[in-house]
């Protein structure tokens, strides 16, 4: 990846303050346009590789997952979720709500955004390999944590604003199934949760990134998720649905990336494992260390 969108224009620096922000424009836009050109190549030569599926991770396993589980919660657990809540003291629901916000997609998508801008936005012809190597290491993974969680958040929209499903604070007129479809309020968005998509989309993203931390991102995942329930915001088969399509869309993902060798590789045993095998941490170390000493490399302007 490096070398192709090191490919791309220098359009100098320098000059006007105007001159140069439309310089990092032409940049950013001929790296962007690099960077696609890539994911498309590579593309077009995965399709001589066959990768299937395993089993347990095909659509229509995805699908017989989500209709056990949700089925599930939906039956046995959501009429009685509301009552077991006002069991609760308000001690554990202060406690659960100063960690709701984990949920929440701005705080994810903002800076990985940003940063996936300000890489676009570099000269990378000015960089050694090295740098450009990393760089280009820290972009694919910074990119993928984004699309994961910009992509699973727009299905979940989709979705609320499909089913419609009323909010618990409704439980005692409404009862738990009630439904009015393509409904834009936000007492009626509570299937599927969007904050347990969004944390178990990034929870999984970090499974394939950060694979030793594996136990701490699931337990961070897991309780960020029940926190919505605890707070009277969803019901558990509201969380359900979101903690599947946050986790298979993450596992879509990194799979296409793997078939196109794009940060991640598929194993013999059929595992997406990273491409690269350092631990990351050490790779962002290294970065920054480069990083100082080519800072003046670094200016985006």
């Amino acid at each position: 990846m490096r070398d192709e969108v090191a490919r791309a224009p220098d359009s100098g620096s320098g000059g006007a303050p105007l001159d140069r922000a439309r310089a990092v424009g032409r940049r950013l836009k001929a790296n962007a346009a690099a960077t696609y050109a890539l994911i498309r190549r590579r593309g077009r030569a995965s399709r001589s590789c066959r990768h299937p599926f395993m089993a347990g991770r095909r659509f229509e396993d995805f699908l017989g997952i989500a209709l056990l589980l949700v089925g599930f919660a939906a039956v046995f657990l959501d009429p009685f979720s509301v009552e077991f809540r006002r069991t609760l003291t308000p001690e554990i629901a202060r406690t659960f709500r100063s960690i709701t916000d984990l949920g929440k997609s701005d705080w994810i998508l903002i800076p990985t955004g940003l940063l996936c801008l300000l890489l676009l936005s570099l000269d990378w012809k000015r960089f050694d390999r090295r740098l450009r190597a990393g760089l280009s290491t820290l972009l694919i993974y910074v990119g993928y944590v984004f699309t994961s969680v910009a992509a699973s958040g727009i299905v979940v929209i989709l979705l609320k604003v499909l089913c419609g499903r009323a909010r618990p604070k409704y439980y005692d007129q409404l009862g738990a199934f009630d439904f009015s479809p393509f409904t834009i309020d936000a007492g009626y968005a509570s299937f599927p949760s969007g904050h347990a998509t969004t944390i178990f989309a990034l929870v999984t993203a970090g499974f394939f990134i950060f694979r030793r931390a594996r136990l701490l991102l699931f337990a961070i995942a897991f309780w960020s998720a029940v926190s919505r329930f605890i707070i009277g915001a969803h019901y558990p088969s509201d969380l359900a649905m979101g903690m599947l399509i946050g986790i298979s869309f993450s596992y879509w993902l990194a799979r296409q990336m793997a078939v196109r060798r794009l940060g991640f590789r598929i194993d013999r045993d059929g595992s997406i494992k990273p491409l690269h095998t350092r631990w990351p941490l050490v790779a962002v170390r290294d970065l920054v260390h480069i990083a100082r000493e080519r800072w003046q490399a670094l200016k985006p302007f």
